[in-house]
């Protein structure tokens, strides 16, 4: 058994024996020196700044966040070997430096992206000259509003788990700058603020349910907050950088019913039309009205199945019943469901292919406000949707759009640029012309699949680098590419032999649905795939990442991003145990995201009737509010007048009742002497019966003043050194 807590260690040079000798170590044991308490706090407070803005990190320039790495470590690497503050001008001269890099960065010291990264680096420059009370206080408040900052891209249960965790070690450090004197364990701040959370946190959820929606100033904020993978231009490579995005797009759930067949999630975005020989861009798009240009067909046949590569939704011949003039028709039960998207930069929403507008009906956007449908079939809205934004829809797997064509647009969407991929143009016009001129759009697309299936082609995520002839490159040479790659190649081709062929982006397939069967499309869902317009039938898809890599298309999950060093370890320890833990975690981050953008202003008013009042409004919030705040500071402050007053700190009461109780002992005791003094005192009056006690004094006496004390006993300690002194009565 060890010695107890506060009791000095036996003199190893008494024992005698054999077996003190074989006790004895035969080589010294080397312990890390002690390091100062000053040493051990800006450690701290290092590791609490890594944590605060680790999760901010991927938002920032890279060499803000390397210089963020290089200034935590030379100024850890200082602490360690206790050497001084770098000198003011070198502070100085690094925040002008950082400064004047992130105006070039972001040609502005003002707005979000530059806001943040000038904070960061604050924030490592300010650890450089900690100097007085008054810079750690600085620091901390700075801390705080770096936290809160992360609610500016994005609010899953991982971010507010993290900004829960920032805000915790934040407030340990200011439990700690509030007790300079000793070396208070950092156990002892932690147990401080867990008890200050367990108070805090109920009543600010109380303030989250009843504090007044205020509009457009509740919710994401407006200013750039949205992120999407999709783009109005498209080159080679943009949509491979997202393979390893993990970021949420949108959220979907069907209806209890028939669910959506494995690779028919095709959501679409931007389609891109104009080509200039390196980037297709968006061409603007008249709307399509859906009072004249939308029907539902009945009894329409079914046609091939939705993603097949050789074929888009397909459709009774141009003249059947159910058919428009450049309108759409939907065949087949439409699947219905409802989504949540996550705030974007773009003013097109990805909707699940074909989510048209249905007067009259219940689901379904309807209005200009929600958006409008586009003649390439693309819902457009007046501005990009910069808050979560939650509709309930009806989609059709099956669906036909422009069984007409007009000349200009026709050739325009043949157009290709002089001298772009030329070597791929001839292939396409030989190609053409081996298979004579009575072959459609469609013989000449199902040739290009063709020889994708069979020419050796590659699906990466990382192809590298190509070249402004990318096509030809791609086709005749390296053979390796993403799905952007290929669309861009196959659009190409067709255009080559006079077939208007364009580029839709969007995304492919989802998470596999949780508990509560949402499913969840993220940033490396993005896609692109190539639609052609065939006469008679209108505009037709083809994917050619089917004819390429056919598992991408059939699964509805793409593969993940890398776990990381937890992850990766529990992915090789049980894979199944970490599909569980993935799937149960996805169900947790849904139902918070839904709880948290469904807690509205019609939310707060249905609870305040459920409580009993007739007709709440806004100004019944703000009463509510109120009451929630006035009343637990009323509370607080009672039991504070209540409370007996205790002065001086943990060390001066230990003493002072010390002191006391010698004094009840027949001891001369004052505040001032030394806790060695008390322990002669004890053994000259009370003899043997002092022992124990006088043997906890001297222990008392290392504690308190040797390098590295402690300003105060343990609890334990303490309830000891009380049933040392009862013996001496």
């Amino acid at each position: 058994m060890s010695p107890h807590p506060g009791a000095p260690a036996p003199d190893a040079r008494s024992r005698t024996g054999p077996a003190a000798t074989a006790t004895q170590p035969t080589t010294p044991h080397r312990r890390l020196p002690p390091i100062s308490r000053e040493a051990r706090d800006t450690l701290v407070q290092l590791a609490v700044a890594g944590l605060i803005a680790a999760p901010l990190l991927p938002e920032l320039p890279p060499w803000v966040g390397a210089l963020f790495g290089v200034l935590l470590a030379w100024r850890g690497l200082r602490a360690w070997r206790d050497r001084p503050l770098p000198p003011r001008w070198a502070a100085a001269g690094l925040t002008l430096a950082a400064t004047a890099g992130i105006a070039l960065q972001h040609g502005t010291l003002l707005g979000r992206e530059a806001g943040l990264s000038l904070l960061v680096l604050l924030l490592a420059l300010k650890l450089l000259e900690l100097r007085a009370r008054r810079d750690a206080m600085v620091l901390f408040f700075l801390g705080f509003f770096i936290v809160q900052m992360q609610a500016l891209y994005g609010q899953s249960l991982a971010r507010a788990l993290g900004m829960l965790a920032g805000c915790t070690a934040l407030l340990v450090l200011l439990v700690l700058a509030q007790r300079p004197q000793g070396r208070p364990p950092l156990r002892q701040a932690l147990r401080t603020v867990l008890r200050s959370l367990t108070v805090a946190l109920p009543l600010a959820a109380l303030v989250f349910l009843v504090f007044p929606r205020l509009g457009p100033l509740w919710g994401t904020p407006q200013a750039g907050v949205g992120r999407t993978g999709l783009s109005e231009e498209l080159a080679p490579g943009d949509v491979a950088a997202l393979a390893e995005d993990d970021g949420v797009a949108l959220r979907l759930r069907f209806a209890p019913g028939p669910q959506p067949a494995p690779g028919t999630l095709y959501f679409r975005g931007p389609v891109l039309s104009s080509f200039d020989g390196e980037r297709w861009r968006v061409a603007w798009s008249a709307r399509l009205r859906p009072a004249s240009a939308l029907r539902v067909a009945a009894d329409a046949p079914a046609g091939p199945p939705v993603g097949d590569p050789g074929s888009a939704p397909a459709g009774p011949a141009a003249g059947a019943p159910g058919t428009t003039q450049a309108g759409l028709l939907l065949e087949d039960r439409p699947l219905r469901y409802e989504a949540l998207f996550e705030p974007q930069r773009l003013a097109a929403l990805p909707l699940l292919e074909l989510s048209p507008p249905l007067p009259g009906a219940a689901f379904g956007p309807a209005t200009d406000a929600e958006g409008w449908l586009g003649r390439d079939a693309v819902w457009h809205r007046a501005q990009p949707n910069r808050e979560r934004l939650r509709l309930e829809l009806l989609a059709w797997p099956r669906w036909r759009l422009d069984p007409t064509l007009d000349a200009d647009s026709a050739a325009r969407l043949r157009a290709l640029p002089a001298g772009s991929n030329p070597q791929a143009q001839a292939w396409a016009r030989a190609l053409r012309t081996r298979l004579g001129a009575s072959a459609d759009a469609d013989r000449l697309a199902l040739a290009l699949v063709a020889h994708l299936r069979s020419g050796g082609y590659r699906y990466s995520t990382q192809p590298g680098r190509y070249g402004p002839q990318m096509v030809d490159e791609l086709w005749f040479g390296r053979r390796i590419g993403f799905c952007e790659h290929y669309a861009a190649a196959v659009a190409l081709m067709l255009r080559a032999m006079d077939v208007p062929a364009r580029i839709v982006t969007g995304y492919l397939g989802s998470d596999a649905p949780d508990a509560d069967g949402w499913r969840v499309v993220r940033q490396r869902n993005a896609h692109a795939w190539v639609e052609y317009w065939q006469a008679g039938r209108g505009w037709q898809r083809l994917d050619p990442t089917a004819a390429v890599a056919p598992e991408r298309v059939a699964r509805d999950s793409v593969a993940a991003a890398t776990p990381g060093l937890l992850g990766q370890a529990l992915l090789d320890l049980d894979p199944a145990l970490w599909r569980l833990l993935q799937r149960q975690w996805a169900t947790l981050d849904t139902r918070w995201v839904l709880w948290l953008d469904g807690w509205n202003r019609q939310q707060q008013l249905d609870t305040l009737r459920r409580l009993g009042l007739d007709t709440p409004d806004t100004t019944t919030l703000w009463r509510a509010l109120a009451l929630v705040i006035s009343v637990p500071a009323l509370l607080g402050a009672l039991w504070l007048l209540r409370r007996p007053r205790r002065a001086g700190n943990a060390w001066e009461r230990q003493r002072d009742a010390l002191v006391q109780a010698l004094r009840d002992r027949g001891i001369e005791a004052t505040a001032s002497d030394a806790p060695a003094r008390w322990a002669d005192a004890l053994r000259q009056r009370h003899g043997a019966a002092a022992a124990e006690a006088a043997a906890r004094l001297d222990a008392l006496q290392r504690l308190r003043y040797a390098p590295g004390g402690r300003d105060r006993l343990t609890p334990g300690e303490w309830r000891a050194l009380r049933r040392a002194l009862r013996l001496c009565r």
